[in-house]
């Protein structure tokens, strides 16, 4: 076995040169100069022994062998190069009466078979094929890792929105398989079953963490997270989702009749207290039976978490046990406020500040005037902001980050004692909640103008329409055009027209590209059409353009 050394940088593909006579390896490493294809010999062996030792200390990328050869033969080589990921390319070299048996390797996946004597054009013709192969299979495997690593960075956040998507109903039946693959791909184990949720929330926020640096806090939230995932998989299998709400929601996969999702809950609650010196209340939804239902579960668990209104701080707390005289004055009388709830909803999206307090001024003069208790108005108050938030969340704005760090309505609304002081309270949030989405309008429309133009900049030189650019930001033509109108000033085509003109004005200056060609270069098929728009744009037709500049 030889090994070649080089002076100069490696070339981007190695071969090494099998073969039990020196002359034939000779021939084949000095009769061509490999290095003007960017092709180095990086080595040469007597028999496939050696060169599977040779593979121990460098790893090539093709190895040209003779088929017939003492100690290990050509053909068990290519049986041992087979296991390798990824596999070495093969060029086996057999005569006339060795074809038949050549042909065996096949199974072994060799790459290519050359008769002797082998002639130096036949054999570079294979070796760039095969070069060309390999720089191709480089590219992709740096695309499939860049893809990996992107996957892998941005995994928490594709995660979050997943999960967000299935609490929250938004996946039809339809989607059903889709999801299961998607979880599986994500690592989230949704493999049931059957399914049940619960929700962590930290008791007292702003007391027990609140006055805490962000970095400490951080630090908090991570290890309630690492001590509920320990606990979990002593009981069973489950993912934990940190939601916007500054929550902890857990989906556990029930397959176990035995399993007893309370007392897991109460050693989450015990070891987060002991640990962490924190207090947390937990919220229990049923057991389901399919995925699409989690989100049925994830309502109940939010609930039974609601009810810590009525049973304290550190509690753990499920739906089935949550009789109706605990709900308000009664469930009755939380579901008459269908109607406001409705309405509600209509004039967030119509970010309607007056028609919103309007509302709430005679939500609480009902309050008064059928004299309800004041849990039932603290309840019934949290129920409107948190189906404020559900609408937030539905029009793709994440409350957590828009409002204060440390809001936490269930602590918040303590510290009101009437009716009024409520009112207020409610009407200042809610007028918050509108600032929000006004300010969150304007930059979705900036985020869809920005991603249409850079679509446009990248593809001005193919047929493009108001339809196509819609659907890459994924908005109706109408309200693309709209909305490009009113950030720009102009309409979409002109603003690509003007652009694809100045375009052609670079290429104008080139002399040996005929004006139908820098027209068909620039996106205009019809030539009539692009004379008209570069004399609109440019004051001067293109030959009196080209003839000024040149």
């Amino acid at each position: 076995m030889r090994i070649h050394t080089s002076k100069v940088v490696i070339s981007i593909i190695q071969i090494l040169v099998v073969d039990d006579e020196a002359i034939i390896r000779e021939g084949i490493i000095k009769s061509i100069d490999w290095g003007a294809y960017s092709i180095e010999i990086a080595g040469e062996a007597a028999n496939g022994k050696e060169a599977l030792d040779f593979i121990q200390i460098s790893k090539p990328d093709i190895i040209i062998t003779d088929i017939r050869m003492p100690v290990i033969d050509g053909l068990e080589l290519a049986k041992r190069l087979q296991k390798l990921i990824p596999p070495i390319k093969l060029i086996i070299l057999t005569g006339y009466g060795e074809f038949e048996y050549a042909q065996k390797a096949i199974e072994y996946k060799v790459s290519d078979f050359i008769l002797k004597p082998v002639g130096a054009e036949e054999l570079i013709k294979v070796v760039l094929k095969l070069k060309d192969e390999i720089i191709a299979e480089r590219e992709k495997a740096k695309v499939r890792n860049s893809n990996e690593a992107m996957l892998k960075e941005n995994l928490p956040v594709i995660q979050g929105k997943m999960i967000n998507r299935l609490l929250n109903g938004l996946y039809t039946i339809e989607d059903t398989d889709k999801v299961s693959k998607k979880a599986k791909v994500m690592k989230i184990d949704l493999s049931g079953p059957y399914f049940q949720v619960f929700i962590i929330a930290i008791d007292d926020y702003i007391h027990q963490l609140g006055n805490s640096h962000a970095k400490n806090r951080e630090l908090v939230l991570e290890s309630i997270l690492s001590i509920s995932e320990e606990a979990i998989s002593s009981y069973g299998k489950g993912y934990l989702h940190r939601n916007e709400m500054g929550m902890f929601v857990g989906i556990i996969n029930r397959d176990r009749i035995t399993f007893d999702i309370v007392d897991m809950c109460r050693q989450i609650q015990f070891l987060i207290s002991k640990h962490l010196k924190l207090s947390v209340s937990i919220g229990i939804g049923n057991k389901v039976k399919d995925i699409l239902s989690i989100c049925k579960s994830y309502n109940e668990a939010f609930n039974a978490l609601r009810n810590r209104v009525y049973s304290g701080k550190s509690s753990v707390i499920h739906i089935r046990d949550i009789s109706m005289d605990n709900e308000c004055a009664s469930i009755m009388y939380m579901n008459s406020f269908s109607k406001e709830e409705k309405e509600l909803q209509i004039y967030i999206k119509l970010i309607d500040r007056k028609k919103i307090n309007n509302l709430l001024d005679r939500l609480f003069k009902r309050f008064v005037t059928e004299k309800a208790d004041y849990n039932c108005i603290r309840n019934i108050s949290l129920y409107f902001m948190f189906a404020a938030f559900k609408d937030l969340k539905e029009l793709g704005i994440n409350v957590e980050d828009r409002l204060e760090l440390q809001f936490d309505p269930f602590i918040e609304i303590e510290k009101y004692e009437t009716a009024e002081e409520m009112k207020k309270w409610m009407i200042s949030v809610f007028s918050d909640l509108l600032h929000i989405i006004e300010n969150e309008k304007n930059e979705k429309y900036k985020y869809i103008v920005k991603v249409g133009i850079d679509y446009m900049i990248n593809h001005y030189n193919e047929p493009l329409s108001l339809t196509i650019i819609a659907d890459e930001v994924h908005v109706t033509p109408n309200y693309f055009s709209r909305v490009f109108r009113e950030e720009t000033g102009q309409n979409f085509i002109e603003w690509l027209n003007k652009f694809r003109v100045d375009k052609a004005k670079d290429f104008l200056l080139n002399i040996g590209m005929k004006t139908y060609e820098v027209a068909e270069k620039v996106g205009f098929s019809d030539y009539k059409h692009f004379s008209y728009n570069f004399k609109k744009y440019a004051g001067c037709n293109p030959t009196e353009y080209r003839e000024m500049k040149v």
